[in-house]
């Protein structure tokens, strides 16, 4: 553990990978633990809850899934979901995922100034795939 946090710790120093969501391929590569987390349902925000529909439903399997039915999957499998918080560079991000399984599924959002959430990445089996603009 000490020496992925070292490895983690070089890559945000070097300019290739200090700002680029994109620069990783999988989020075991992020050291997102120290991070707020929020993992309460019951005290997800209205805009969490928005979030954490957007997400599951881009999953081709979960495409028109209510918003009460994405909150439950989000709670079960074998991890409980999470929304994480976190800045990259100058920029103030969220990640959405969870585990329907064993491979962590959900989306990297952008807050930008207007306080909306753009959807810059989705991670599928635990690999990120960043959205092109």
């Amino acid at each position: 553990m000490k020496t992925l946090i070292a490895i983690f710790t070089i890559l945000l120093t070097t300019q290739a990978f200090a700002f680029d969501l994109c620069a990783f391929q999988e989020t075991s590569e992020l050291n997102l633990e120290i991070l707020k987390a929020s993992q309460n349902p019951k005290r997800f925000t209205f805009a969490e809850k928005n979030l954490i529909h957007r997400t599951i439903a881009l999953q081709s399997m979960y495409e028109g899934i209510s918003k009460a039915e994405a909150l439950v999957l989000f709670k079960e499998g074998s991890s409980d979901g999470e929304i994480t918080y976190f800045q990259m560079g100058d920029k103030q991000m969220i990640l959405v995922h969870y585990w329907p399984g064993d491979n962590e599924y959900g989306a990297f959002y952008q807050i930008k100034p207007t306080g909306t959430a753009k959807l810059i990445a989705r991670v599928g089996d635990s690999f990120i795939s960043c959205i092109e603009e």
